[in-house]
């Protein structure tokens, strides 16, 4: 009888720990998994207030290179390219974190074209695929009268996603 009775109570002792081990594990990683979705989230919303930031640093730059009454000028009177240098330097789009600079006129046409995918301290064309994928997004440029411009966005291009932000250049 006593052989029976511990062993009973050995195999309930051995059922408890197991019950106990499963249960505790269940919560901890239930626990763990809840803290790792936090912190998960967390991490999303820091990347898209960081992105957010730059989506409105972005958009201050194009609106104070838009309402300069020289660069108006520039852009209805015709381009003169040795001009150009004194709108754009590299080192003040780099200072900014612009890459790529895509002025058109009111009849669509391409009145400056410039990126930073160049050696240090110099500019030059953007790429024709890059040109051709903001050409696609005409519509976003188009701005009708008396309304307020799109806030920056992304778009997307041939090497991903692009910031953009476009500002009618007036006086």
């Amino acid at each position: 009888m006593r052989k029976q009775i511990l062993l009973i109570a050995s195999v309930a002792a051995v059922a408890l720990v197991t019950g106990v081990f499963y249960t505790a594990r269940t919560a901890l990683s239930h626990s763990f998994a809840r803290i790792e979705a936090d912190e998960a989230r967390q991490s999303v919303e820091r990347v898209r207030q960081a992105l957010q930031a730059d989506l409105r640093q972005l958009d201050v730059a194009a609106e104070d290179y838009s309402l300069w009454d020289d660069f108006y000028d520039y852009v209805k009177a015709g381009a003169d390219p040795v001009l150009l240098d004194h709108y754009f330097s590299r080192r003040g789009l780099d200072n900014i974190h612009v890459n790529v600079v895509w002025v058109v006129d009111d009849a669509g046409r391409t009145v400056v074209q410039l990126s930073s995918d160049a050696p240090p301290g110099d500019m030059r064309p953007i790429t024709p695929q890059t040109l051709q994928s903001l050409q696609s997004y005409i519509s976003l440029i188009r701005t009708p009268a008396g309304r307020k411009p799109r806030a920056a966005q992304l778009v997307r291009m041939p090497g991903g996603a692009m910031a953009v932000s476009v500002h009618p250049v007036s006086r």
